[in-house]
């Protein structure tokens, strides 16, 4: 049976526990305080025999119950670091989340913007099982003074008035929330959560015949790496008390002044969404003709750039943007792509005529006759009948040889304006009428597809268009018996 100052507390199984556990609880009390503590009770126990099964003492039971019993008003509390670095103790373990909860709600409703999903607390924070000085222990109101005096504050409200672009809809709320029991430790690119408590026995850190003697440790004081020399909180890191050798406070610290006295800061995480119109670009789309000569793009759709919404989500560090990501599109109008036709048809040699005759124009649409081959026109034609096709075109339109060969005549008559009369092989004449302007002259070697001239509206004529007329042997034929390709068949 063990007594403590003569009241009996417990049975001991093994009477080496007693000495174990003092040498715990002093070794923890210095680790913790920086204080040179001795038990200064008395104890004393006596052997018995004991009829049938007893319940033992456990050494946790019996490490409390001489932490209770010291002559110095020590407590089990919980330590606070941020950035490895000793803030403060309290003995409550939800007073940290909840002290955490509050700055980051108080800064919420701060910032007060409908775009903001969280605003989270960011640092190195680690909360330990420690022993602590009964009038050391900080309040929850203490805490909150302290914590709050170690963050760096930002004009997030300015940074918000720059983003371009608004939320389309409501915010979910946040999915996730803290446990009470947990604290979460927070970094730039992570974030894990400690655990709930570390219990860290100095007997297992430093100060031990193992570690005296050189051998390989790694461990954890209160969540900062472990040295060879014991590191005195109250001292090495920079809170403003300093201990006599009873353990007696000298000097109180001032709670709302402690963060910045230290050097340690603290900032917010921001996260929040960013809506932004942009524009969906077109796209330019190639479809091939093989009619077509291959310097010939024609444009049938010009193409027009859509609009996008487009909603980011953003993480700030203090005033640092340091995650943008796409969270959703949507189209408010679609792009229109811009759509060319472009010819593949390789040009032959100049003066060289060709087996079969092309087009005299650039035709993606079935070309519209205004006047057939053989056509009776009497206001025009008197007895005679039409001897060509007359195809309507916009004054201005680049008119093509129909074949190769030699440029015979280029003239203005009374009835046909200005026109350009090309000579091919076999006694093959193609006649080009009522033209704007004449591009070529007589002797010129021209090659099938060529550009010999601009249409227009000379001569007798009603409406800016292309008199075209095939001749063999100087006598008129039906164009369409030469003009076997039809170009605005091809499927784009």
């Amino acid at each position: 049976m063990l007594a403590v100052d003569g009241e009996k507390i417990g049975y001991l199984d093994n009477i080496t526990t007693i000495s174990d556990v003092v040498s715990d609880l002093t070794a923890d009390i210095y680790a913790s305080t920086g204080i040179v503590y001795r038990f200064d009770g008395v104890l004393s126990y006596e052997i018995n025999r004991t009829p049938g099964h007893v319940k033992y003492i456990s050494d946790e039971d019996l490490y409390k119950k001489l932490l209770d019993r010291s002559s110095t008003s020590f407590v089990k509390a919980y330590a606070l670091y941020v950035d490895g670095r000793f803030v403060a103790a309290c003995e409550n373990k939800n007073d940290i989340p909840a002290v955490i909860e509050r700055l980051e709600r108080e800064e919420t409703e701060r910032v007060g913007s409908a775009s903001i999903e969280s605003v989270d607390l960011c640092g190195d924070i680690i909360v330990t099982e420690c022993i602590s000085l009964a009038y050391d222990i900080k309040t929850r109101e203490q805490l909150y003074g302290i914590l709050k005096s170690m963050i760096v504050t930002i004009d997030m409200v300015n940074i918000l008035g720059k983003i371009s672009g608004k939320i389309e809809s409501e915010l979910s709320e946040r999915s996730e929330h803290r446990n009470p029991d947990e604290v979460s430790v927070k970094t730039m690119s992570d974030q894990k959560t400690a655990p709930e408590n570390i219990t860290v026995y100095a007997k297992d850190i430093i100060a031990t015949e193992a570690i005296m003697k050189g051998q390989e440790r790694t461990e954890i004081i209160h969540g900062c790496p472990a040295s060879e020399e014991l590191i005195n909180h109250s001292v090495d890191y920079g809170i403003p008390r300093v201990y006599m050798a009873a353990g007696q406070q000298e000097e109180a610290d001032a709670a709302g002044d402690m963060g910045m006295d230290m050097g340690i800061s603290l900032s917010y995480k921001y996260v929040l969404y960013e809506s932004v119109k942009e524009p969906a670009k077109h796209k330019t789309i190639y479809r091939y003709n093989k009619f077509l000569f291959n310097d010939t793009q024609i444009t049938i759709e010009e193409g027009a750039d859509g609009l996008n919404l487009t909603t980011y989500r953003l993480e700030y560090i203090a005033n640092k943007l340091i995650s943008r990501q796409i969270l959703s599109h949507q189209n408010l109008e679609l792009p229109v792509d811009r759509v060319i036709i472009a010819g593949t048809r390789r040009y032959p040699e100049a003066g060289v005529t060709e087996s079969d005759y092309v087009w005299p124009l650039t035709l993606i649409e079935e070309p519209v006759i205004t006047s057939d081959y053989e056509e009776c026109r009497p206001e025009y034609d008197g007895d005679l009948f039409h001897f060509g096709i007359d195809i309507q075109v916009d004054r201005g339109t680049e008119i093509y040889a129909s074949n190769g060969g030699t440029v015979s005549y280029v003239y203005q008559t009374n009835s046909y304006g200005i026109m350009v009369i090309i000579d091919h092989d076999g006694g093959i004449q193609t006649c080009y009428a009522h033209l704007s302007e004449a591009l070529v002259e007589i002797g010129d070697h021209i090659n099938q597809g060529q550009v010999i001239a601009l249409s227009g509206n000379t001569g007798v004529s009603t409406a800016p268009h292309l008199h075209f007329e095939v001749r063999a042997e100087t006598l008129p034929q039906d164009p369409f018996d030469y003009l076997h390709e039809k170009p605005w068949s091809e499927r784009y």
